[in-house]
């Protein structure tokens, strides 16, 4: 197992330092206000708000979740997160311009815009609660969790400090914390630390701009991963004689497909039906999500926050996994799932076989030489950082905003809101590092959370485009998902229920709640859904107070038009791509020629290139 050099000692402190120093080189800027802090001024262009949203969804859980998934259930498990791209293209193709739009902060401030009376103070008191505590920390946890696992194959704490200081550590070691050793805390607690000190000093504003290096180094570190891992196993073509090798050229063939079988036993069906016609639009971030939301609301203007939620969607879907996916392939082959298949004797065995997502920081200790080692772990390092430095700035957004400012001190100054918002970060901080010790694997957190909020998926959609939408709705989905769930994972999870069985339910029993709520309760008043009307202009069913004659409720068959054609062209780029490596080269070429064609027409088809003094609100 190779071991950091000195060259990739010097890459990876290059590149912390680089961070801290953008954190101080911003502070002036972010301090001014809390509109600087949180929407960086709203004056970013689109590129940059695309890139941030790509290198802050790439976090260091990631790419060990997929490697986790592929041994799994196949190339055809990732339709779990695949499936979230119908709901990212609707959010660029139709919600980005209006919430730009909106000018907010967070996406709990929303609330009180949409809805009237004291069941909307309510809701955005709750909505704040739930995404920045037990949403926000749980995914900074198994961020955390993941990058822990990464730095505990890489950074050898037990040699630096010796065995009279690290043997009693060990000995003491709590039996009931997940993050399994002394090494892993150590290294997630200093680059805790370093995320939050710069994300604290400039806000928004230097986390953007330390994601485009984010973004650059984490995607080379996976390349040239995926570059060595196939080297090593003799090539693409061996890659699959491999495959077909240890599993036989069924399970191999089970393992290579982009969709299920309806017997397969990598993915059944049902599971993936589920995925793509349920799961998307139920799940909690299914009109963009808080952190998607606060870079469209620090974009110029509309039409930058469409085409950088445009660049992010096919950069996240489209380009990325396509490493990640190769270096899991290469982890079956050089890590059988059967060890009795394993020749010979391998150190890691046993640390892959207990959790397969070790498999990728495993390989990149075996795999890649000096300078590209280092590479790669300060793209892991960058991909971490990104994550939880948006985090922790997202989650601050709402106990600032929506907490602090709204109900404790409505008269506080902007250098009040900005000193309590870095504090906030700290707070924000804390309650992660303390979910971590609890989430043992990422893809069971990542489904936690997934059931947990699938209850607000379809009222966050509909209340854009339909008038009798109000806040007691909202509120009946969001808390009886919540508690439901809880159920599940707690009294009732030794009854065995599959995944798709418990995110069934949850919608079931939360659009029961939302519908008879509805019913039951009056709409928001005219008043403010006509303020909410003129000052969105959403397409859609809006019959109190829209104007006889308004083009806008037109428009709502070209966005569905312009989303089921970006949606068919963003596949095409991914397939076409996997086709391509894996399959047919010709029809991989055409299948991404033609997705990219269909993906600028998409754009057109909204007036994603013309000039906002046209009419081009979609």
């Amino acid at each position: 197992m190779s071991a950091l050099s000195y060259i990739d000692w010097s890459i990876v402190t290059l590149y912390l330092v680089l961070s801290l120093g953008m954190g101080f080189y911003m502070r002036n800027k972010a301090g001014e206000n809390i509109e600087s802090y949180f929407v960086a001024g709203r004056k970013m262009s689109g590129w940059l708000v695309g890139t941030s949203m790509v290198a802050t969804t790439f976090a260091a859980d990631t790419p060990l979740a997929v490697t986790g998934i592929v041994a799994k259930n196949g190339i055809a498990g990732n339709w779990f997160w695949w499936s979230l791209a119908f709901s990212h293209i609707l959010a660029a193709f139709v919600f980005a311009r209006l919430w730009r739009r909106a000018s907010i902060i967070t996406d709990a401030e929303f609330i009180e815009l949409r809805y009237s009376g004291q069941a909307a103070t309510v809701l955005r008191v709750l909505r704040a609660f739930f995404f920045a505590v037990p949403i926000n920390c749980i995914i900074m946890g198994w961020v955390i969790r993941a990058m822990g696992k990464i730095v505990s194959v890489l950074f050898p704490w037990d040699i630096w400090l010796g065995p009279e200081i690290y043997g009693p550590l060990m000995e003491a070691w709590p039996s009931w914390i997940a993050v399994q050793s002394p090494s892993e805390a150590i290294s997630i607690v200093l680059g805790v630390i370093i995320a939050t000190t710069y994300a604290a000093l400039g806000g928004l504003p230097s986390v953007i701009l330390t994601d485009v290096i984010q973004f650059v180094l984490a995607m080379v570190g996976s390349v040239l991963l995926a570059y060595f891992a196939i080297e090593h196993v003799g090539g693409l073509g061996e890659l699959v004689s491999g495959l077909q090798a240890t599993y036989g050229a069924e399970q191999a063939s089970g393992i290579l497909s982009f969709f299920p079988d309806s017997d397969a036993a990598w993915l059944p069906l049902e599971m993936f039906l589920v995925y793509v016609l349920v799961q998307w639009w139920a799940q909690k971030f299914s009109d963009g999500g808080g952190i998607l939301i606060q870079r469209m609301s620090a974009a110029k203007d509309e039409n930058h926050a469409l085409r950088g939620t445009s660049w992010f969607v096919v950069a996240h879907y489209a380009l990325r996994p396509w490493p990640w996916i190769i270096v899991g392939l290469v982890a079956l082959v050089i890590f059988p799932l059967d060890g009795a298949l394993l020749s010979g004797t391998h150190a890691q065995l046993a640390t892959v076989q207990a959790d397969r997502e070790m498999a990728y920081p495993v390989l990149m200790a075996q795999l890649l030489p000096a300078g590209a080692l280092g590479i790669m772990v300060t793209g892991m390092v960058a991909a971490f950082m990104s994550t939880i430095d948006t985090h922790i700035t997202w989650g601050a957004s709402y106990m600032v905003k929506d907490v602090y400012q709204r109900f404790i001190k409505p008269e506080a100054s902007e250098q009040e809101l900005v000193k309590a918002s870095r504090w906030s970060v700290l707070l924000m901080v804390l309650f992660a590092l303390g979910v971590t010790t609890q989430i043992h694997t990422i893809e069971a957190a990542w489904k936690f959370i997934t059931v947990m909020g699938s209850g607000i998926g379809l009222v966050s959609i509909a209340r854009w485009f339909w008038w009798r939408i109000n806040a007691e709705a909202e509120i009946a989905g969001m808390t009886s998902a919540a508690l439901f769930s809880l159920v599940l994972y707690g009294p009732m999870k030794d009854y065995g229920l599959a995944y798709q069985e418990k995110l069934l339910l949850v919608v079931a029993i939360s659009t029961l709640a939302v519908a008879i709520t509805m019913m039951l309760t009056k709409p928001s008043n005219p008043e403010q859904l006509r303020k909410f009307y003129e000052t969105i202009r959403p397409s859609g069913f809006w019959g109190p107070v829209q104007q006889p004659g308004d083009p806008e409720t037109e428009k709502l068959g070209k966005q569905i038009l312009s989303w089921a054609l970006a949606s068919t062209s963003l596949f095409a780029i991914l397939f076409g791509l996997g086709e391509w490596m894996l399959g047919s080269t010709s029809l991989g070429i055409s299948l991404s020629i033609g997705g990219t064609l269909g993906w600028f027409i998409a754009l057109h088809l909204v007036g994603a290139f013309k000039k906002l003094d046209d009419d081009v609100s979609v």
